[in-house]
């Protein structure tokens, strides 16, 4: 699979992470699953699962590490990354892993998202909330590693303009909708964008708040009744 430059399209991997008790029909178990295929793959553990970082580039192994709760209960605690000969290149502790069921079922998620042609990882924490949030690492080929990039809700990219758009609502009774879009400067992830809706207290009617990213400061740009 050819691997894409900034603003060109191509077919991507993307294999989200997050656990789910009502998918009885899937395998438990992923053996050297291979990511490059355009699917998803729903396992109860890696060990290992195989992923190539980039056309040409080394195949990588990874084995999901877990930390037991009680008897019936476990969280998602690391992604430990190995080469071939099961050397261990780099060890991604999850940040804030739901505690779920031993039967729970994982997703994990290798996507290109900042279009530089290698894939990056996500893990999907909490699948119960809407939007899913996920802990991200990107890949860094000048480091020959992954670095954190933070916990979002999963991107949505549109990989004409490299723009990574997320939506969640917050505050009591979720009365407001915040939509943000990031675009990456180099390794860094810049917000460009923010519009918030917040609905009023009994009523129908909402304001919308628009904020721009100017010299490198958000800048309320608008607001609108409606």
């Amino acid at each position: 699979m050819a691997h894409t430059q900034r603003g060109r399209v191509s077919s991507r991997l993307c294999l989200k992470l997050f656990f789910k008790t009502t998918l009885l029909t899937f395998t438990t178990t992923c053996f050297a699953v291979d990511f490059l295929a355009p699917q998803s793959h729903v396992v109860k553990e890696c060990s290992p699962c195989s992923v190539k970082l980039a056309a040409g580039a080394q195949r990588l192994y990874i084995y999901s590490k877990f930390e037991k709760v009680n008897h019936s209960h476990r969280k998602l605690h690391a992604l430990s990354i190995k080469n071939a000969d099961k050397v261990t290149l780099q060890h991604l502790e999850i940040v804030n892993s739901k505690v779920v069921r031993n039967s729970d079922y994982l997703f994990i998620g290798m996507e290109d998202i900042n279009l530089d042609g290698f894939r990056d990882i996500y893990v999907i924490t909490d699948s119960d909330k809407a939007p899913k949030l996920a802990d991200y690492w990107i890949y860094n080929n000048t480091r020959n590693r992954y670095v954190f990039l933070g916990e979002f809700p999963v991107f949505k990219i549109n990989r004409e303009n490299g723009n990574l758009i997320t939506s969640q609502t917050i505050g009591e009774n979720q009365h407001s909708l915040i939509i943000n879009t990031y675009q990456f400067e180099g390794q860094k992830l810049v917000l460009l964008e923010q519009i918030e809706r917040i609905k009023l207290d009994q009523s129908t009617r909402k304001i919308e708040i628009l904020r721009k990213r100017i010299d490198g400061s958000m800048i309320e740009v608008s607001k609108k009744w409606f």
